[in-house]
């Protein structure tokens, strides 16, 4: 095994639960002398990438790590992860995919993919249109607190079952990760989506499959709904999300059916 390898193997030891890295516990793991690893780590800490803590026999990382970071994070946005992942989800299914942003009460289209399929309801990239009844605006409420949400959309929701209603889908997304929505007043489109929160920048971004009601089947829908579902845990590894870095089980998403006064489905 190389130097470069080990030295790799002893900085992927680092992680929430061990921040701390000491000569012996390295090791063990590696199975390597300690004369190597004692090396290694002066070698990285020469190099920024580790740090002695004080007052103890060990290592941190060190700002070497922290500078590579900051470079990672200037080249990957999560517009452009979520533009990738919507051309892959487009070609894969012939379907229309959104992207889309929060604002107040609206929804604002940032990404649009066109599918292939000859049915489909297509709105612009920049429009600005009402989030609910929409599969893109339930995802993105979901990610704020039962009480902000109920500020923003008094006016639009009947206090009492109505209410409770929409607050239990909330928490169904909340819990699922995904809605899968039906019944809205096109009812020949259907939507399904999904928010992802960038914590480093501080971005909560949904994106959606919309799809004709008679082109999916029960079959189809699964697949979608797992094909995007996967696509989020990708992403949302990458860019620090807590709920989808965390998500290793495909749950039973079911579907929503939700109307409100909105002309739009998406």
């Amino acid at each position: 095994m190389s130097s470069l390898d080990t030295g790799l193997r002893i900085l992927s030891l680092f992680n929430k639960e061990r921040p701390v890295l000491r000569v012996g516990e390295v090791c063990r793991e590696l199975d390597v002398p300690k004369s190597t690893v004692s090396r290694l780590m002066k070698t990285l800490c020469d190099a920024g990438f580790v740090e002695r803590r004080h007052n103890e026999n060990g290592y941190v990382v060190g700002h070497g790590v922290l500078a590579l970071a900051e470079l990672y994070l200037e080249g990957s946005s999560l517009i452009d992860e979520l533009d990738a992942a919507l051309e892959r989800l487009s070609e894969q299914y012939h379907f229309v995919g959104y992207a889309a942003a929060l604002s107040d009460i609206d929804i604002v289209l940032l990404r649009v993919k066109i599918g292939s399929h000859p049915l489909r309801l297509v709105h612009e990239v920049g429009a600005k249109m009402a989030a609910m009844p929409t599969a893109l605006g339930l995802a993105l409420f979901a990610c704020e607190p039962d009480e902000e949400v109920l500020t923003k959309l008094g006016s639009t929701l009947t206090k009492g079952a109505e209410q409770k209603k929409f607050l239990n889908v909330l928490s169904s997304i909340r819990e699922k990760g995904l809605v899968s929505l039906v019944n809205g007043l096109n009812p020949s489109i259907s939507a399904m989506g999904l928010a992802i929160h960038d914590i480093w920048h501080n971005e909560k971004i949904a994106m959606s499959i919309s799809y004709p009601v008679a082109a999916a089947d029960a079959d189809l829908i699964k697949s979608m709904q797992r094909s995007l579902w996967q696509e989020a845990c990708a992403i949302g590894n990458r860019v620090g999300d807590p709920f989808w870095s965390r998500q290793t089980v495909f749950p039973d998403i079911g579907a929503t059916s939700i109307s409100m006064d909105s002309a739009y489905l998406i």
